[in-house]
C-alpha cells in the first residue's frame, strides 16, 4: 500500500503532500484507507488537477484544530486499485503546524522522500531475508 501512497503523492506532488495514518505506520487493516494531506490556498487547482487526471472523487468538509486555530479541511475520496484515499486539503499556511492524534502526540507523517526512503528499506529487509 506504501507504493500505491507514493504513486498518488507523486501525482499531486505541487501541493506538498504527506502520508499519514496506518500506511505509513506499517499497521493497515484489511480496509484501510490511504491518507494524504496536501497544502493549497486555491482549492479550484486541486479541482482542476483531479479533472485533468479524470478522478472521480467525492468530497465533504471537516473542522480540524491545529495548534490554537481551527481549519476548515475539504476531503476529497476516490478509489485507486480498490483502495480508497483520502486527500485532505490544508490552507498553505498550516503546512508547518502539526496535527497531533486523539492522544494529544503529534501525528507522525512522510514526505515523498522519506516514504520513498522507507519503501527502501523495506526492499532491503526483503532481499536480505
Amino acid at each position: 500500500m506504501r507504493r500505491l501512497a507514493l504513486k498518488i503523492m507523486q501525482r499531486f506532488e505541487e501541493f506538498n503532500p504527506y502520508l499519514v495514518g496506518a500506511v505509513l505506520s506499517g499497521h493497515p487493516g484489511t480496509h484501510c484507507d490511504i491518507t494524504i494531506q496536501l497544502y493549497s490556498d486555491f482549492q479550484k487547482e486541486l479541482e482542476i488537477v483531479l479533472l485533468n487526471q479524470r478522478i472521480e472523487v467525492s468530497g465533504q468538509s471537516r473542522a480540524v484544530k491545529l495548534g490554537e486555530r481551527t481549519f476548515n479541511v475539504e476531503i476529497y475520496s476516490f478509489d485507486e486499485e480498490g483502495v480508497v484515499i483520502n486527500l485532505h486539503v490544508f490552507p498553505k499556511n498550516a503546512e508547518r503546524l502539526i496535527p497531533k492524534n486523539t492522544d494529544k502526540r503529534a501525528l507522525d507523517r512522510a514526505r515523498i522522500r522519506q516514504l520513498q526512503e522507507l519503501i527502501n528499506q523495506e526492499d532491503c529487509n526483503i532481499s536480505a531475508a
